[in-house]
Parts: structure tokens; C-alpha cells; sequence
């Protein structure tokens, strides 16, 4: 009976400081999307960029920092106390030399702070690093600085109660791809759609193609609004999809070309492409 009361404590304790009303002193993770140099167009055969967890990965990199680099844009300029990167495998003696930077601007043409210049080789895998003071910026690092750098994380102070803060924590997590795969596609029972017939009378250009880009499309709309924290009225508003040549042609929206799915704002009959984040 003991031991079941002493459980029972540690969960209360547990749960008091998961909705205190207080905001964390723990720093959290920032999400936020992928931004890539002009390198990464010009050297797209040798390069490769991915973002996991809400981290950066150069998969591959050039000769030299300024062939390519990956940056991360908050959204919006945030405080920012702790970072976290590691270097690629056996490439760590390439980030000497290298400064980190923050900016307001995409291109670090303003408002640029140093946060650190690596002056001796870092060790292999994670290196944290707190801040002195908090420095305000939205876009992290810059371009020229660490090409060669593997990951980065960063981490600030969050708004909100800590109930809120471990929320969007578990809606960063991978895992929470479940939320569309296991949920959002059952409610809108999407999963059913593999087994739909339309009938070929009235549909006679349906075909196997087609149906993968409509549960594609559905997924990934619901994924966007996960990942990029929109508004669950967009259900039912949204002004924008997911389509590729196939689905915008059944559709009957035009200027879409190619097998893959990107984003089109829909105004009115027309539509315009926009990358997806």
C-alpha cells in the first residue's frame, strides 16, 4: 500500500508541474522550416538537404562552406538561450574558423549578431552551448558560416503554461504523425478510399494514379497544419491544397505540372504554386 501511495505522489507531483500555471525555466525547442543558400540550386546534383525533429542535415556538402548551406527560420524572431550542433562524421575539423550567427533577415543583411566563432576542433556529436544573454532573432545560422555543419537546435524560452509547452513538445515529436495517420484519416475516413469505386460512367478518366494523389493530398494538408501550428477551422475555410498535374487537372486548376504534390492558393478559378514548408 506504501509503495502504491508513493507512485501515486510522484504522478500528482508530476502532473502539479505539468499545468502550473507558470511558464517552464527549461528552454524549449524551436520549430520552424528549412532555408537553403543559392549554392543549393546551383550544385543540386552533389547536395542534399532534409530536415528531421525540426534539425538540419547536410547530407552532403561541397568543397567549401559557401557551396552550401542550411539555415533554419523560425518564423518569427524569437529569444534565443541555448544551441545545440554536431558535425558530420569524421568532418568536424571543418567547422574551425566557422561564426555563428543570428539575423532578422533571410540573407543576414541585417540586424546580424555573432553568437560564437569555433576556434578549435569541436568533439564528435553534441555540443550545447548557452548563451551569455538572450539575442533576439528569427533566422539561424547564416550562409558562409558552417556548411559543413551537420545538425542545429535551438532552444528559447516559450510562451504559454507548462501544460501548452509540453503540448506543442509532443506535436514537434515525430510520433505525432500518428495524428494523421491514425486519426485525422480515420475521422475524415480517408482510409476507406483505397476500396472506393466511382463509377466509370460518370468518372471514366479515375484511375489508380489518381486516388494515391487524393489520399496524398489529404495527408499532407492535414500534416501542414500539424506541423506548422495553423488553425484547425482551415478543415473548413482553407483557401490553399495540395495537388500535382493529375489531381489539378481533375480539378480543373490550372498551371500545375509534374508527378510531385505541391502547395496552390486557390483564388477563385485560378491558382497560384507556392512551396510547401
Amino acid at each position: 500500500m506504501q509503495t502504491v501511495c508513493w507512485l501515486c505522489s510522484i504522478r500528482l507531483k508530476r502532473r502539479a508541474r505539468v499545468t502550473a500555471s507558470g511558464p517552464s525555466d527549461e528552454p524549449v525547442k524551436f520549430l520552424g522550416r528549412i532555408i537553403t543558400g543559392p549554392g543549393a540550386e546551383s550544385h543540386q546534383g552533389n547536395h542534399f538537404g532534409k530536415v528531421f525533429d525540426g534539425d538540419l542535415l547536410t547530407v552532403l556538402d561541397g568543397p567549401d562552406a559557401a557551396s552550401y548551406w542550411v539555415g533554419l527560420d523560425l518564423g518569427q524572431s524569437q529569444p534565443i538561450q541555448r544551441l545545440r550542433d554536431a558535425g558530420r562524421v569524421g568532418q568536424e575539423q571543418r567547422m574551425v574558423g566557422g561564426i555563428f550567427q543570428a539575423s532578422d533577415a533571410a540573407d543576414f543583411s541585417t540586424n546580424v549578431v555573432d553568437l560564437w566563432v569555433v576556434t578549435d576542433q569541436p568533439p564528435r556529436g553534441w555540443v550545447t552551448r548557452n548563451l551569455e544573454s538572450s539575442v533576439t532573432a528569427r533566422y539561424v545560422p547564416p550562409p558562409n558560416s558552417f556548411g559543413n555543419i551537420a545538425e542545429f537546435k535551438v532552444r528559447g524560452p516559450a510562451a504559454g503554461t507548462v501544460l501548452e509547452q509540453q503540448v506543442r513538445r509532443l506535436l514537434a515529436d515525430p510520433r505525432a504523425k500518428s495524428l494523421t495517420e491514425t486519426f485525422a484519416l480515420h475521422w475524415l475516413q480517408i482510409h476507406k478510399l483505397p476500396t472506393a469505386r466511382p463509377s466509370t460512367e460518370f468518372f471514366p478518366e479515375f484511375h489508380a494514379n489518381l486516388r494515391q494523389a487524393m489520399f496524398d493530398e489529404t495527408a499532407l494538408f492535414c500534416e501542414t497544419l500539424r506541423l506548422e501550428d495553423r488553425s484547425v477551422l482551415e478543415f473548413l475555410d482553407a483557401d490553399y491544397t495540395f495537388v500535382n498535374e493529375e489531381l489539378a487537372k481533375s480539378y480543373g486548376l490550372p498551371d500545375v505540372t509534374g508527378k510531385e504534390l505541391r502547395g496552390v492558393q486557390l483564388v477563385g478559378v485560378q491558382c497560384s504554386s507556392f512551396a510547401h514548408r
